[in-house]
């Protein structure tokens, strides 16, 4: 297969894939946007296992996309800084934005709702870019 030829630093993919956990965390803190999350029900407090899981559950995905990413990147040929940071620009616009906007005009979702959560993946994207660039291939 031709994906077996390019040349991923896991490495950078590890830290791009904390990095993007940390800043979630940060986000979706109660003292930052936490609070104004769109949510269909009332604030359930959630059990100490479901947050575990969840936890794990993010940092799997988060995994996911540094190394998709990292893949891009790399596929690009990106060997400038700026040009990884484009081309996470470019996979947000094209496959985040899109999706997320979808939520906005189909399932009724705020607009506040769709700058929330698209922007936290823009910053994030942008920083797993950073850390995969500073780290090489």
């Amino acid at each position: 297969m031709f994906l077996d030829d390019i040349p991923i630093n896991l490495l950078g993919v590890l830290v791009a894939a904390i990095l993007y956990f940390i800043i979630g965390l940060i986000w979706y803190a109660p003292f930052a946007f936490g609070r104004k999350k769109n949510r269909d029900e009332k604030d359930i407090p959630i059990e100490k296992e479901t947050r575990i899981g969840a936890y794990l559950g993010e940092m799997i995905v988060a995994l996911i996309i540094a190394y998709i990413l990292a893949l891009f990147i790399q596929i690009s040929q990106a060997a400038e800084f700026v040009e990884g940071v484009m081309v996470s620009v470019w996979i947000w616009l094209g496959f985040v934005a899109t999706t997320h906007f979808s939520a906005v005009l189909w399932a009724r979702k705020t607009f506040g709702h769709f700058i929330i959560h698209a922007s936290f993946m823009l910053v994030g994207f942008i920083a797993m870019a950073c850390a995969i660039m500073y780290f090489g291939f």
